[in-house]
């Protein structure tokens, strides 16, 4: 209860803008998580690909 015991009051313009801050923050947190993830998979494909490169120099490197 409010102030005199009357019911509180809400003020719904503070309130909209605290849950369009949290929504906002959620949404940056969930696309930074995204392109985080991104990254790794880049780094993990990169090294794949050295990884089958340098087998594959092996592999002709044997044959010869």
């Amino acid at each position: 209860m409010g102030p005199g015991g009357g019911k509180a009051r809400i003020d719904w313009s503070s309130a909209l803008v605290e849950v369009a801050l949290v929504v906002l923050g959620l949404l940056l947190a969930f696309s930074g998580d995204r392109v985080w993830h991104a990254h790794g998979e880049r780094v993990r494909e990169a090294q794949y690909l050295t990884g089958l490169h340098t087998e594959f120099l092996a592999t002709v490197t044997e044959w010869r």
